[in-house]
């Protein structure tokens, strides 16, 4: 039996995901039948039932700490639909409910149309839960593969402020994944991309705030979305932001990611640390876009993807000024500036 658990406890930690949750749980063994149930049917159970003020309609995600429901409020003060975030039953240690602090702590302090605001906060049956615009939207990259070049830019400068005004919060996400950016109507019925889950954001500040969501060195990330810097362990930084960006920006602009998660997570992290990703007009093949990324598109992805944090844009503004002018026809700031260059541009 002790043998058998081993094994079982060492096909957890395979199976564990870079979020920290388990993608593919083991289906046989003698823990087999507790663990899908923790998994699969124990979030489900807060379906029909308060927390706080709200009522919980629906589940509709998971993540490595808990579970977002939609829910509406119930007690009759006023009318409001929201996501809530809950802390899955017996995934509440002190790591975790650390973790959910700081992140109560980060998004109080972000006011940006493009963050999704922080609501209410409380505690139930011993969980925090948190209640946040409910975003009724699609994953970036579910939107913008339909869309012309230039609205996919306009979604990704949307995307840059945001995050911009995190890091004059002193907030680095340092997890920016497409289902992290959803997009949804505004009011005008325009497309506005929505920043969400701040669950490994960090303040900037180590004397008031240290890096509460390192756990007995455990490096919080998501592998196939994750900087050079987050790979060596350092620290991160706003630029570990712009590398996220120069990410987003790549696959929306080619529908693909510079470094396919197809191997091992050795290998993955091989890529990311050692091999240049191919030009994005390279990587979208024979599409009718390609020749619309080549030169300017080409120079902004790639020096937003620099191996080595110091050669990025200097901030995730930066990024998006860059963006906007290649929009306006204007050069850009990450080509060398050329008589020829210029006066090209200056012709077009």
């Amino acid at each position: 039996l002790a043998l058998d658990i081993r094994r079982e406890v060492e096909a957890l930690l395979a199976a564990e995901d870079d979020d920290g949750v388990l993608e593919h749980p083991p289906t046989t063994g003698p823990l087999a039948g507790d663990l899908r149930d923790v998994l699969e049917n124990e979030p489900d159970r807060l379906v029909g039932t308060t927390v706080g003020p709200y009522q919980v309609e629906e589940r509709v995600g998971q993540g490595g700490m808990g579970d977002v429901y939609r829910a509406r409020r119930a007690d009759g003060l006023f009318d409001r639909e929201v996501a809530l975030k809950v802390v899955r039953r017996g995934a509440n240690t002190e790591a975790v409910l650390r973790r959910f602090a700081s992140e109560r702590q980060i998004l109080g302090r972000l006011t940006h149309p493009g963050i999704a605001r922080l609501l209410d906060a409380g505690l139930e049956d011993g969980r925090p839960w948190l209640a946040m615009d409910f975003v009724n939207g699609k994953p970036l990259t579910d939107v913008a593969g339909d869309l012309p070049i230039r609205k996919r830019l306009d979604l990704l400068i949307g995307v840059a402020e945001a995050v911009h005004t995190a890091h004059q919060s002193l907030v680095v996400h340092r997890d920016l994944k497409p289902s992290n950016v959803l997009v949804a109507d505004d009011a005008r019925g325009r497309a506005r991309p929505i920043l969400l889950d701040f669950g490994i954001a960090k303040i900037l500040d180590p004397e008031t705030d240290p890096d509460l969501t390192r756990v007995d060195g455990h490096r919080p990330m998501t592998r196939t979305y994750a900087a050079p810097e987050q790979i060596r362990g350092e620290t991160p930084t706003t630029a570990t932001d712009v590398y996220g960006l120069g990410l987003l920006l790549y696959e929306v602009l080619t529908g693909a990611r510079p470094f396919p998660d197809t191997g091992s997570s050795r290998d993955l992290e091989e890529a990311i640390l050692n091999t240049d990703p191919p030009l994005p007009s390279v990587a979208s093949g024979a599409s009718p876009e390609a020749k619309a990324l080549r030169g300017d598109l080409d120079t902004i992805c790639l020096k937003a993807l620099r191996k080595e944090p110091s050669e990025r844009y200097a901030s995730a503004e930066a990024l998006a000024a860059d963006l906007r002018r290649h929009l306006d026809g204007l050069p850009i700031d990450a080509r060398p500036p050329s008589a020829g260059y210029r006066v090209g541009k200056f012709i077009r």
